[in-house]
């Protein structure tokens, strides 16, 4: 009996890219207006990497206070400071 009326859904084509993230953002504007703050999760940082692991060490105070004024005044993150301290140690070990 299913057979009987052969009605098929029209296709609905999807817009551009462009489009519907200009929609989304206008949409986004007025919803703000109103008082009605994004739901959406904050957007990855740009120095995102993939996957990461947590990293957790004891040490004194000093050395501390050491590296966070070496990431302050070069204005890295603790992971790109990281990073860097082991590509010196490499190089040097290396020489």
């Amino acid at each position: 009996m299913s057979g009987m009326f052969n009605i098929k859904k029209p296709i609905k084509k999807p817009e551009p890219q462009a489009e519907a993230e200009d929609k989304l953002d206008r949409l986004d504007a007025v919803a703000e207006k109103a008082g009605f703050p994004s739901r959406e999760p904050p957007r990855r940082r740009k120095n995102y990497t993939g996957p990461t692991v947590a990293f957790n060490t004891k040490m004194p105070q000093h050395e501390m206070d050491r590296f966070v004024d070496y990431c302050k005044e070069r204005g890295f993150t603790y992971r790109q400071a990281i990073t860097r301290l082991l590509d010196v140690s490499d190089r040097y070990d290396k020489e």
